[in-house]
């Protein structure tokens, strides 16, 4: 998703309750990375929260003059994201995740219709999520 879109840094994460945990990064994360990326709570990230209490992709084409809280801009920062857009991960309209595409380069504008297809492409992902967690809970 993140070379389509154009961007070249990505991060999923999914919910519990009301926590993010990582599940993957592009590119990985070096070394042992602060448990604030590994997991964090919701509310402190309200651009994410948006994307997932709306079930709409959220778009910051520049992360430099974005209000970003303290926790939002020290991922942006780390990770040198210049352009960061989340996406929900949406399974039978509950968000069970959140894809997290970035820019490090320079800021990108996205395309409506490319922010639309990293939403379509975000709910496929999150049914096959959803489809693996039932194969693996029936499979117990």
């Amino acid at each position: 998703m993140a070379k389509l879109s154009g961007l070249n840094s990505g991060a999923i994460y999914f919910l519990e309750e009301d926590f993010l945990i990582l599940r993957a990064t592009t590119p990985a994360l070096e070394g042992d990375p602060p448990e604030k990326f590994i997991r964090a709570r919701l509310q402190e990230h309200p651009h994410i929260n948006d994307a997932v209490h709306n079930h709409k992709a959220v778009y910051i084409r520049d992360t430099e003059s974005e209000p970003l809280t303290d926790e939002e801009r020290s991922i942006a920062e780390a990770r040198q994201l210049k352009s960061i857009l989340f996406v929900p991960l949406l399974s039978q309209e509950r968000t069970i995740g959140v894809f997290i595409t970035g820019g490090t380069s320079r800021h990108v504008t996205l395309k409506k219709a490319a922010i639309l297809l990293c939403e379509t492409l975000a709910n496929i992902a999150a049914l096959a999520a959803a489809n693996a967690l039932h194969t693996s809970k029936n499979t117990d």
